[in-house]
C-alpha cells in the first residue's frame, strides 16, 4: 500500500460511538457556561465556535488552552471499533485524518503508550509536519491530536494560521519560520526530489481515498489544496499524476451534489457505495480500496 494514502474523517468513529459532534458542541457551551446557543445547520463550526470563545471572552471565564484542553479529555474517550481492525489490515504506510483522537494508534498498539511526535520538525500550534510512526504506518493527524491540544484546529483564527503556513510550504518556501528551511515544495515537484517530509507532500503524490471525511466548505485548508493541485494540473504547471477518490453512500448522493460537483471541478473522482452511513457501507468501500491496490 505504499502508493495509497487513507485520508480518514470522523464517519468511521460515528457510526458506532454514541458520542457525536453535535454532543461536543454542547459540552462545550455548557464548559463555557453559555446558555441560548442556536446551533443550525447554516452555521458552520468554526465560526460556530468563535461564537462560544468570545462570548466566554465578554465573562473573562477560561483560556483557549483550558477550552482545548476540556476538548481533548472529551475527545480522549474515543476508542477504536471493529472499521479501525479492517484498515489496519489494509496495510497503509501512511494514514492522514482529520481526527483529534487515537483510535488508529490505539488499534495498532497498546494503549498505554505515549506517542511520540516523529516530524522533521516540531510545531507547537499548525500541523505540516507532525506524524505517530507505529509498525511502519506513519499517521498525520492534519488538525491537531489531543496529546498536542494547541495543535487542535477549531476556529476560523485556527483554519487561516494553519492555511497561511500550508500555502507557504508548497508555494513559496517556509523562510525563517522553522528551525529547518524548506524550499517550495512546487519547486521539489518539478525537480523529482519530494521527500515526503509532510502530509501536504502526498496529496501531489500519492493516490489518495478519502473515507468517512464530509468535507465541509469551512475546512478551508483542505479546500484550497484541492483547488491549488486541480489549477496547476489543468494548467499543466505541475508534473501530477496520483489519484484522490471521495467515497460517499449512494443514498446521499441527492443531499451532496452540489459537492460532487466542487469535487468533479477539483480533479477529484467521486465514488458513491453502499446506500445510507453504516457498517456496511464502510466494509464496502474498504473492500473496494482493496481491490484497487492489488
Amino acid at each position: 500500500m505504499k502508493k495509497h494514502v487513507l485520508l480518514l474523517g470522523n464517519g468511521v468513529n460515528d457510526v458506532t460511538h454514541n458520542y457525536k459532534w453535535s454532543d461536543l458542541v454542547k459540552d462545550i457551551a455548557k464548559h463555557l457556561n453559555i446558555n441560548g446557543l442556536k446551533i443550525v445547520k447554516d452555521k458552520p463550526f468554526s465560526l460556530l465556535y468563535e461564537e462560544m470563545f468570545l462570548t466566554n471572552l465578554r465573562g473573562r471565564r477560561y483560556s483557549e488552552d483550558n477550552l482545548k484542553s476540556f476538548i481533548a479529555k472529551k475527545i480522549m474517550e474515543i476508542h477504536p471499533n471493529e472499521l479501525h481492525t479492517v484498515i489496519n489490515s489494509l496495510n497503509f504506510s501512511d494514514i492522514m485524518t482529520t481526527n483529534y483522537d487515537y483510535a488508529i494508534e490505539k488499534s495498532i498498539v497498546d494503549t498505554s503508550i505515549d506517542f511520540e511526535d516523529k516530524g522533521i520538525v516540531k510545531q507547537n500550534h499548525y500541523n505540516l509536519f507532525r506524524h505517530n510512526e507505529l509498525n511502519g504506518c506513519k499517521i498525520w493527524h492534519v488538525h491537531g491530536e489531543i496529546n498536542k491540544p494547541n495543535t487542535i484546529l477549531l476556529g476560523y483564527e485556527h483554519y487561516s494560521g494553519q492555511l497561511q503556513h500550508m500555502r507557504n510550504y508548497v508555494v513559496t518556501g517556509t523562510g525563517s519560520a522553522y528551525q529547518k528551511r524548506f524550499p517550495p515544495l512546487i519547486k521539489l515537484l518539478k525537480n523529482g526530489k519530494v521527500e515526503n517530509n509532510s502530509w501536504l507532500d502526498m496529496f501531489f503524490m500519492r493516490d489518495i481515498h478519502v473515507v468517512g471525511l464530509t468535507l465541509d466548505f469551512v475546512e478551508l485548508d483542505l479546500w484550497w489544496l484541492l483547488t491549488y493541485r486541480a489549477r496547476a494540473i489543468l494548467e499543466k504547471r505541475l508534473p501530477i499524476k496520483n489519484q484522490i477518490t471521495y467515497y460517499y453512500p449512494k443514498a446521499l448522493e441527492n443531499q451532496i451534489q452540489f459537492k460532487i460537483d466542487m469535487l468533479k471541478a477539483n480533479e477529484v473522482l467521486p465514488k458513491a457505495l453502499g446506500d445510507k452511513h453504516d457498517m456496511a457501507y464502510y466494509e464496502a468501500v474498504f473492500d473496494t480500496i482493496k481491490k484497487s491496490a492489488s
